[in-house]
């Protein structure tokens, strides 16, 4: 018109001080697989890779609580990540058969040196007193035959991003088995929660 400042009968312009924020004050849903919700605002999603997660810890059978209470998967962040849409397996042949994705709309991110547990029990008066932080209710089960290899994953549909292997012989009660900065996987050695042995959510110590 004559000077003044408005837009009416057009679409208002985003305010300066929330550029991320349509008309309404509404963020929209993010698209599936390609925008997460971080401070209720979408931002690109940061999808992992291979060599970004690492399983660096597993308790196929602890002793202070039951099997299915007390198993758990720990994972090390290696780069800037977000889990959403994340899989994990126990499976890898024939094809990859994950058994656990994670689903949000919030970013679940993690950063370089963080770690995540996936746990059957998330409850640490019931799980022999795990973190209660990054832990997820994976309820993945941890089988341990003697004399039999198992594998797990971390992947995306048929894509895996890291694996991890171990023998049921090499399982003992109570006993986490670790890996260390050096690859090496031994068993655990400091003790946790409620008695048993392994270093969820922290660094592992050296194997011998």
């Amino acid at each position: 018109g004559d000077g003044d400042l408005g837009s009416p009968g057009e679409i208002n312009p985003l305010c300066e001080d929330d550029p991320g924020t349509p008309p309404g004050g509404v963020p929209p849903d993010p698209p599936v697989g390609e925008t997460c919700l971080e401070d209720g605002l979408p931002r690109s999603l940061r999808t992992p890779g291979v060599g970004d997660l690492t399983i660096v810890e597993v308790m196929p059978n602890p002793s202070q609580v039951n099997d299915s209470d007390g198993e758990y998967i720990e994972v090390l962040v290696n780069a800037s990540i977000d889990l959403n849409g994340l899989q994990v397996g126990r499976t890898i042949v024939p094809a990859p058969n994950p058994e656990f994705t994670f689903e949000s709309d919030d970013c679940l991110g993690f950063e370089p040196g963080e770690r995540f547990l996936l746990a059957r029990n998330v409850d640490p008066l019931q799980n022999g007193g795990l973190p209660i932080e990054n832990i997820f209710d994976a309820n993945i089960t941890l089988a341990q035959t003697a004399g039999t290899t198992y594998t797990l994953y971390l992947g995306v549909a048929q894509t895996i991003f890291n694996s991890y292997q171990y023998n049921g012989s090499d399982v003992e009660a109570g006993i986490s088995l670790s890996v260390d900065d050096n690859g090496v996987t031994c068993p655990s050695s400091d003790v946790y929660g409620d008695g048993d042995i392994g270093s969820p959510g922290l660094p592992n110590p050296p194997c011998p």
